[in-house]
């Protein structure tokens, strides 16, 4: 027998199983039913059609163009801004918190909304700062107490020490 030599071998079996069915979906809706009703009808006809927008891309900014935001009219309302009466005591410690408008301008509204979550916490980290500080003032305070009371009794031992050693120059010693 060669090395090459075929052998009898079972049939291959190259059947593939077959693959699940898909859902096809119409290209275009159904048409409306045929129907009597005249009020379905009219609702038909009346409802505006909304129709997705498509959002065309924009080409890169050139250096020289400045792109303008869009124009939004603006009433009174929109421009309230609490601006302090010279009768209020206001500390350059707080910032005012800004009023939101009451239309919204999705801009505009974002960029009040960070601001005001920075002042807020500002005001925050100065009012922490304050409470570090008093904690500071008052744990220096303990420390210079702690500080007189441990000299006073440093010297409280050397006056001791002091004391005891004269005792033992002036006692005589027993004699025998």
């Amino acid at each position: 027998m060669g090395l090459f030599d075929k052998k009898k071998s079972a049939p291959v079996n190259t059947s593939f199983p077959e693959p699940p069915a898909r859902k096809i979906e119409p290209a275009f809706p159904e048409p409306p039913k045929a129907t009597t009703d005249l009020d379905s009808i009219k609702e038909q006809v009346e409802k505006p059609v909304v129709e997705p927008q498509m959002q065309m891309p924009q080409p890169p900014k050139m250096d020289d163009e400045e792109k303008e935001p869009p124009s939004i009219p603006l009433q009174e309302e929109d421009m309230q801004i609490s601006i302090p009466k010279p009768s209020q005591n206001i500390s350059i410690e707080t910032i005012p918190e800004p009023v939101m408008p009451t239309t919204i301008n999705p801009i505009l509204y974002v960029k009040l909304a960070e601001y005001k979550d920075v002042v807020e916490a500002t005001n925050n980290m100065r009012k922490d700062i304050e409470k570090i500080k008093s904690i500071v003032s008052e744990l220096r305070k303990i420390e210079k107490e702690e500080h007189l009371r441990l000299e006073k009794s440093e010297e409280l031992i050397r006056d001791i020490n002091n004391i005891v050693n004269l005792f033992e120059k002036t006692m005589v010693a027993p004699t025998e």
